[in-house]
């Protein structure tokens, strides 16, 4: 960038060069702030101004470094912008001037205007007042002339001078910055190395070789080049300045077979069934945004895969959703089925059991409300018990209806019965959260069992523990439940807690798993201890008997 601007600037500032005192007066844009005559009007100038007195540009579609006609604002105009001064031989750039620089001659889609808004476009164009970064972005330079390529060559004092003026150092763009300056100008990740010392670099191909199709363009790296969308030939360029043993080459490299660099061995084949192939390699890929976040296309994720084994968690990701693709003519096998009538079972069995516990639920409903002793504890806990088992019950017998009908990317879901949307997908994820009440009910009568049988409380007694039995399984229950909001989600059959590997979040894993495991210890824990009450009362009332007598 830095290049370019030089040589932009002096073009656009040899329209005015021959311009007269007198004339320059009488314009509306004078080159003396108070409009007093130039007095050396053969001068050599660096600075464009014909764009700013009102020469038509030179490009066909300017660039507009704020974009959609929109300026500098006055708060923003003496934003310092001094790592550009050597290269551009003018002392004092800021935005006000870049601003004339781009219109004059500069296309929208030229890289330069990319790169540019990219670096400068936040700083320049918010109404808000610019205030230097308290804890700017540290950058640890030992090769001051070195080049790092970022689209255009900086070297690394100017792209030191840049963070410091941009960034605070807890901004993402800083810690990106400085993984690729590190290895480049004298400092390794933790800036401890020396500049003499021999750094392995990272090659984009695994085995060093070339990519084969250096101006194919990379859209999904746009985050990792200020949201340009970089060429192999740049994403190999930037990679060959990261360390080898850094995560930053890692995960570059995994990208390597989409520029065309060989496949890992038994590398992820994305349609594994001899003969078939990708028909829509443009369309996006929904699985890959859910789990990391990215728009990739069906091509991006074949070629992605190559660098992961067939036995990975990434590999089985891409696969599950391959249908979309085109892979298995399009049909979605999910849970193992092979055909529609395999999803109908799936279904269908989810239906069943959740038809046949809403049954034993109603009886209960039933025996409570006919009874006479309505203030019985234990009847009240297998009441409330029951009542959570029926939200559960209720949405599963609901099914697939509440599963959204398109997918992230706005295609469709595919999956049988589903007519919902992210709302109910949610109120439904929600209501089964909150049959995990049964079990804590579970453990109320567990502790019932304990108090009555090994203790030998009575009613009058129990009363001091009927608050915690029936309160505190409710609280829970509600705390799971609404806790549990940011994780629900299509799980095929109906809504709930999405499993790993499908979420990659290991608090989902302790709203599903852990409560069924504590619940099931706990009630075991209160069994045993009944059980080995009754035996060792029916032992000591054995020796009583007729029998062990006789015996």
């Amino acid at each position: 960038m830095p290049l370019q601007l030089l040589l932009l600037l002096q073009l656009s500032l040899l329209s005015v060069a021959s311009v007269g005192a007198r004339e320059l007066q009488e314009a509306r844009c004078t080159v003396c702030p108070d409009g007093s005559p130039i007095s050396n009007p053969t001068g050599e100038l660096h600075v464009p101004v014909s764009t700013a007195c009102g020469c038509p540009s030179q490009a066909t579609n300017p660039c507009q470094l704020c974009g959609d006609g929109n300026q500098v604002p006055e708060s923003k105009q003496e934003l310092p912008l001094s790592y550009l001064d050597e290269s551009v031989n003018y002392e004092g750039v800021n935005c006000k001037l870049l601003q004339t620089y781009f219109n004059s001659s500069i296309e929208s889609d030229d890289l330069t205007c990319q790169l540019s808004q990219a670096w400068t476009k936040e700083y320049c164009c918010s109404a808000d007042e610019w205030v230097p970064p308290s804890n700017p972005c540290p950058i640890c330079v030992q090769s001051p002339n070195a080049t790092i390529e970022l689209g255009e060559s900086l070297t690394c004092e100017q792209v030191q001078e840049a963070a410091a003026t941009l960034w605070e150092e807890s901004d993402p763009n800083c810690a990106q910055v400085q993984s690729v300056t590190g290895p480049v100008c004298g400092c390794n990740d933790s800036g401890g190395s020396s500049a003499g010392e021999d750094i392995p670099m990272c090659t984009l191909c695994k085995d060093a070789s070339s990519v084969t199709t250096p101006d194919k363009l990379v859209p999904f790296m746009a985050d990792r080049f200020f949201g340009i969308e970089p060429t192999c030939q740049q994403l190999e360029a930037a990679t060959s300045a990261l360390a080898m043993d850094s995560q930053d080459c890692a995960d570059a490299q995994l990208i390597g077979s989409y520029c065309g660099c060989p496949s890992v061995e038994n590398g992820c084949v994305f349609c594994p069934k001899a003969g078939e192939a990708i028909t829509t390699p443009t369309r996006k890929h929904s699985n890959t945004l859910k789990r990391y976040g990215q728009d990739v296309t069906c091509e991006q994720v074949e070629a992605v895969l190559l660098q992961f084994s067939q036995d990975s968690e990434e590999c089985f990701l891409g696969q599950e959703h391959n249908w979309e693709c085109g892979c298995n003519d399009g049909f979605y096998g999910y849970l193992g089925a092979e055909s529609r009538s395999d999803i109908l079972a799936l279904h269908w069995a989810a239906r069943v059991s959740g038809i046949l516990s809403l049954m034993g639920s109603l009886f209960i409903f039933q025996d409570f409300i006919r009874g006479k002793s309505k203030k019985n504890l234990y009847r009240q806990i297998m009441f409330l018990m029951s009542m959570f088992d029926f939200t559960t019950a209720m949405g599963w017998v609901i099914g697939a209806a509440p599963v959204p009908t398109t997918d992230l990317n706005g295609f469709d879901s595919n999956v049988v019965g589903a007519s919902g949307n992210d709302g109910l997908c949610t109120a439904q994820g929600f209501f089964v959260m909150l049959g995990y009440g049964s079990g804590f009910f579970n453990n109320s009568l567990s502790i019932y069992y304990v108090l009555v049988v090994v203790h030998g409380w009575k009613e009058y007694q129990l009363k001091k523990a009927r608050p915690y039995l029936l309160i505190v399984p409710v609280i829970c229950a509600m705390v799971l439940a609404f806790g549990g909001i940011p994780f629900y989600g299509s799980i095929w059959v109906g809504c709930w807690m999405l499993p790993r590997p499908y979420a990659d979040d290991w608090s989902a894993f302790g709203f599903s798993f852990a409560p069924i495991v504590l619940t099931f210890v706990f009630s075991t824990v209160c069994q045993i201890r009944v059980y080995w009450s009754v035996r060792t009362t029916a032992r000591k009332a054995q020796q009583w008997s007729m029998h062990h007598r006789l015996k």
